[in-house]
Parts: C-alpha cells; sequence; structure tokens
C-alpha cells in the first residue's frame, strides 16, 4: 500500500505559495470534484493535485489560485496526468478558461492500451474495469475504494443522495471524509501512472509472421492521446439539430409502433403488453403453445416456428428507436439548438470508438432522423467515409485472390457485388436482394456471428415474401411451419464458405493463433486479451479486422484534426462514425482533397486503404457524393 508522504487541504489563500512549491515540478496528477457531470453547465468546486510525494485538495478560496497556478504550469510545459481526462479537460476549461495542449496523459487509457480487461484481468470481475478506484485498489491502495464508501455514508447521513452532493458536507465535522477522498484521488492517478507509462514504453510486441514487425505499444498510446483532444473539441463544438422535425419523426414512429402492434395482435389473436417479457412468454409458450423457446431474445424469437417471432423483432427495433433515440435526442438538444455527444474511445475491446448521449452513430439514414442534423450558416456537411475499410483489411489479412485483385485493379470494386457472383453464379438478380445477402454474410463473418446473426440481419432487411423468394434463388424448399429467415441464412452462410475459401480459413487460424497467445494483435500494434476459459475465440478475427478498422480511423481522424482544425482552421470536425469523420467547412475542395490524402494509406497493405467524399448543403439525410 502506498500514500502520499504529505497530504495538503487548502481552503484559504494562507501558505498557498509553499503548498504549490511542495509540487515541484515532476509530472502533475489533475483531478476535479464538480457541481455535476454536465460540463456545459456544472463548475469545478475542487481541484485536486499530486506530485511527487504530496498530495493536495484545493477549494474555496484556494479555488482561483490553484486555477492560476495551473494555467502556469501549461504555460511552463509541464507534464499532466488525468483519469478520464476528457472529463476534467471540459470542466477547467469551461469553469476557468483551462486549455490543456497536446500531451496530455490518461491512466484510463493507459489502462486500457496494456489489457483491455483493465482491473477484471485480476480477478475482481468489476461493471467499470478501467475506474480509477478499481484501477487504485488493484495497483496502489488496496482499501482505495473503503473512501468512497464511508464519503456516501457521510453525504447519505446529511441527508444526500450520492456522491454528487459532495458539497453538503463543507463547513462540517466530516468536511475531512471529503477532502481526504478528494486529495487521495490525484494521487491515484499519479501512481497508476508511474506503473502503466513506463510499461507501455518498453512492452515487447511478438513476431508477426511473414509481416512488417508491430508498430510499438507506444505509438498505439500517442494516437489515443491525440483522440482525447479531438474529442473534446468535437464534443464541445456540437452538431446542430431541428427540434421541430425531430419531434415530428418521434410522432411517426408512434404511428408506426401502433400498426406494428396491430399486425402482431393479428398474427396472436390477441393483445398484451407487448414490452412484457412474462406476459409475452405466457402469449408464445403457453397460450400459443409454440416450441423453440423458452427465452424471448432475439434468437429465441427467431428460433420460433412461426412469423410472430421475426414480427416481434422488428417491434422492438421500432419501439427502441422511439424511446431511446426519439426521446434521448429532444432531451439532449440544448436550447441554442445544438447536441453535444459523449465519445469514447476505449469502451469497445476491439478499440472501436462509440458513441453516447444520445448515440449519434446510430442514425441510420432509414429511419430518416438524419434530416434533423443541419450545416452552421455559412457552412456546409462533408462526411469522408473510408471505402470497403473492413474487407480491404480482410483481403489483406486473409490474401483472398478475388478480393485482393479487385481493390487494386478495379477502382469501383464492390466486394459485396463481387461476393454475391460468386455465391449466386448465373443466377445473380443484380436488381434483387442478392448483393444485400452477400453484404450481410460479408460483415457476419467478420464480426464473428453465425447463423443467428444472419437470420437476425435478415428479418431487419426483408419481410417474409422476400425472404421465401431468396429460399428459391437457392434452390432451397421451405418446410412447412419452418421460419424461411432462419432457412436463408443457412443457404448463405454455406455458399459463402465455399465461394470465398481464404475468407473462411482465415477465421480459423486465427482463433487458434489468439488461443495459442492469448490474446490477438491488430496491425497497429494494439492488442485483445482473452480470458482463461473464454471460449469465444471465433471473434479473433473479427478483432483483427475490426480492430485495425478502428484505428485506421482514428489515425485518420488525428491527422485529420492536427492538419486541418489545429493548424489551418480549415474545417471542424463534428462526429466519428466507425469508419467515418463528418465535418463542417465552407465547402473548399483543396480543404476536402487535403482530408482524403490525410486519411489514406497506399502503401502498408496489399490493397490500398482509401476514403470517398460526400456533402450536403441542406441536411444529412441529403448527403451525395462528391467527386473531386
Amino acid at each position: 500500500m502506498k500514500r502520499p508522504k504529505r497530504m495538503l487541504v487548502c481552503d484559504t489563500r494562507d501558505g498557498l505559495t509553499d503548498a504549490f512549491a511542495a509540487l515541484g515540478s515532476s509530472p502533475l496528477a489533475v483531478d476535479t470534484e464538480t457541481s455535476g457531470l454536465v460540463w456545459r453547465t456544472e463548475r469545478v468546486g475542487t481541484i485536486n493535485l499530486a506530485a511527487g510525494h504530496t498530495a493536495m485538495c484545493c477549494l474555496k478560496d484556494a479555488l482561483g489560485p490553484a486555477a492560476r497556478y495551473l494555467r502556469d504550469q501549461i504555460k511552463g510545459n509541464r507534464t499532466f496526468i488525468f483519469h478520464h481526462a476528457k472529463f476534467d479537460l471540459h470542466h477547467l476549461r469551461e469553469t476557468f478558461g483551462l486549455h490543456f495542449p497536446y500531451p496530455v496523459h490518461d491512466t484510463q487509457v493507459e489502462s486500457f492500451v496494456l489489457d483491455n480487461r483493465g482491473a477484471n484481468a485480476h480477478g475482481w470481475r468489476t461493471k467499470k474495469a478501467h475506474s480509477l478506484k478499481e484501477l487504485a485498489q488493484v495497483y496502489v491502495d488496496r482499501h482505495a475504494g473503503e473512501h468512497e464508501v464511508q464519503l456516501l455514508a457521510a453525504i447519505k447521513s446529511h441527508g444526500g443522495r450520492d456522491k454528487g452532493d459532495w458539497a453538503i458536507l463543507l463547513n462540517t465535522p466530516d468536511e475531512h471524509l471529503f477532502t481526504t477522498y478528494s486529495a487521495l484521488d490525484p494521487w491515484y492517478t499519479l501512481e497508476l501512472h508511474r506503473q502503466f507509462y513506463p510499461r507501455i514504453c518498453s512492452w515487447a510486441q511478438p513476431d508477426n509472421a511473414n509481416e512488417a514487425p508491430y508498430p510499438s505499444l507506444k505509438s498505439v498510446y500517442e494516437r489515443e492521446q491525440w483522440v482525447i483532444l479531438a474529442f473534446r473539441d468535437m464534443e464541445e463544438r456540437g452538431i446542430r439539430a431541428r427540434r421541430g422535425f425531430l419531434e415530428r419523426w418521434r410522432d411517426a414512429l408512434a404511428v408506426e409502433l401502433e400498426q406494428q402492434k396491430k399486425r402482431l395482435v393479428r398474427k396472436a389473436g390477441t393483445d398484451i403488453n407487448w414490452n412484457s417479457v412474462p406476459q409475452l412468454k405466457q402469449l408464445l409458450y403457453t397460450d400459443m403453445g409454440l416450441t423453440g423457446g423458452p427465452g424471448t431474445d432475439a434468437v429465441s424469437l427467431l428460433n420460433l416456428a412461426h412469423s410472430i417471432g421475426p414480427l416481434m423483432v422488428k417491434y422492438r427495433e421500432t419501439f427502441k428507436q422511439w424511446s431511446s433515440y426519439g426521446n434521448s435526442l429532444l432531451g439532449a438538444l440544448t436550447p441554442d439548438g445544438l447536441i453535444h455527444p459523449t465519445f469514447r474511445s476505449t469502451g469497445a475491446v476491439t478499440g472501436r470508438t462509440s458513441c453516447a448521449d444520445p448515440n449519434l452513430q446510430q442514425q441510420t439514414r432509414v429511419s430518416g432522423v438524419r434530416r434533423a442534423y443541419v450545416p452552421r450558416k455559412g457552412l456546409v456537411f462533408r462526411f469522408a467515409d473510408y471505402s470497403q475499410v473492413e474487407m480491404r483489411f480482410a483481403a489483406h489479412f486473409a490474401n483472398e485472390p478475388s478480393l485482393v485483385d479487385g481493390f487494386n485493379n478495379d477502382p469501383d470494386f464492390d466486394t459485396h457485388d463481387s461476393t454475391a457472383r460468386k455465391m449466386f453464379g448465373t443466377l445473380y438478380d443484380t436488381k434483387g436482394q442478392h448483393r444485400k445477402f452477400a453484404k450481410i454474410i460479408n460483415f457476419t463473418k467478420l464480426f464473428g456471428g453465425g447463423e443467428n446473426k444472419v437470420t437476425e440481419q435478415l428479418v431487419n432487411l426483408i419481410d417474409e415474401a422476400e425472404a421465401r423468394a431468396g429460399c428459391r434463388a437457392f434452390r432451397e424448399v421451405i418446410p412447412l411451419g419452418m421460419n424461411p429467415w432462419r432457412i436463408l441464412a443457412r443457404c448463405i452462410i454455406i455458399r459463402f464458405n465455399t465461394s470465398v475459401p481464404a475468407l473462411t480459413k482465415i477465421v480459423r487460424t486465427e482463433a487458434q493463433v489468439a488461443q495459442r497467445r492469448g490474446y490477438m494483435m491488430n496491425a497497429f500494434g494494439g492488442h485483445r486479451f482473452f480470458d482463461e476459459g473464454d471460449d469465444r475465440w471465433y471473434a479473433a478475427f473479427n478483432t483483427k479486422v475490426q480492430g485495425t478498422a478502428a484505428i485506421q480511423a482514428k489515425q485518420g481522424l488525428v491527422n485529420v484534426y492536427r492538419e486541418c482544425q489545429l493548424n489551418r482552421g480549415e474545417l471542424a470536425l463534428l462526429l466519428i462514425i466507425h469508419d467515418e469523420l463528418v465535418y463542417e467547412s465552407e465547402g473548399d475542395p483543396r480543404t476536402d482533397r487535403r482530408v482524403l490524402r490525410l486519411m489514406r494509406d497506399l502503401k502498408s497493405y496489399r490493397v490500398p486503404i482509401i476514403a470517398d467524399m460526400s456533402g450536403s448543403s441542406t441536411n444529412w439525410q441529403a448527403k451525395v457524393k462528391i467527386t473531386l
């Protein structure tokens, strides 16, 4: 157990010069306690610092001088360390106007880069494996979590509800619990960095058979440090949205829900609360006497020998859009007509970015909600989208001849069209659903999915009549009472496995490599560990492909942010949607061409990695391809 030799509480201006001097000039860990989690409206209540062997909590009259001290340290190019840096960066900039330039260290990101399992790698099994307290209990102080327990108990004893009510303890005998808790947070952060960062810098990458050596783990981390700052600025800018449109869109979803309920009632012969799991179980397995359950999850519903299962899956998707997206978008819209989403870089084990509060990465074209988003006056939207990037990396890793030749020799090569032609041969219908079937199986294979996932994708794509037509295209007879979507899924999988053998083979090969190592590597040197006893080796190739594509997208984001936004101010990044960058600009083609150059990689792989450009001057939904 490690504790600071000196802990200071500064709540007046007295003695601050000596207190700050005790922090020396070594790397400085910074943490804040705020009046709430929303950085746009809440403000900083304490600034907590740790360096050398000293930890400090600054509050009340010492808060302003602490902010000025930080401003001086920024000017002096001091090294700063945070845990979940973006949260503190937002609040310190909104409250005090402090702007921290590259690089800032983030021990949450360091933890993820070292081991995607975080504290869980040591058997803790926590919900937030990279949270400060869980990591501190493993690496610094096994009693780290007890301080929070004591703080919560004191807050509740004074009438508060949770940690956010910390201010209730000020000027009471329990104030010391809060100041101790606050001072220890940057100390834990500092100690984690002292352990994590040297390991990142000295990490020995394994051999990469028949390929160029893996980049260093330090390069993975340095890229993530840039992503932190890019995300901070993207969140602060936000994206404009029309309230009136969102209200109409939500109401239209409500109408569609009612229509889907009527179809369910016709199939079931009765009405129930379709969102109630007990009532649905009673209806399906007792009243209707269906087999294939007894669950009500998507897989169980799709296993039912009755068309009510797929209808229920569709209903749930519509209900999710109405409840989760329709209402959440309106709730997130600020009075000045902006939505400020939260981007995460370390949520998915593959390294893929995610978005929340609200999730703007799931604003699908088919839903029509994209028409709500409009550019600022005088600017236009631009969408730089990596072209078939996951299939390009799959072609590189598998060395599948048809894909490698296609991507290298045909600038308009369509991998899904190519797969469909291989699967259907002379029966290929260019105007039908065959290309969509190929697209589903291509991505399902890359993502490690199987028959259930393909079936679910088909249910959301086509209706029953189209599923039956698809089976006829494969010359497959559908047994009486069988689910046509599932029969079609089986046909697609069988035909795919025989049509693209190299791609099918590497899925098994990479699973064996991952099982032998205990982790999987992507082309950029990042890795995903698997727990002992984890049987999800089928996900190894998905990790390799999706992880490489995810970091390629981050690299493109960083290149564009550094060169076009920070250095030139030609554009403002708004969103990253997996493999697509969304930005606002004045529409200068020279800027767009520069973005595409910054995103591409023509030399590192068997196939070129390139991006396409689309744009719109009206709304997101109206985007069209731009030829430059």
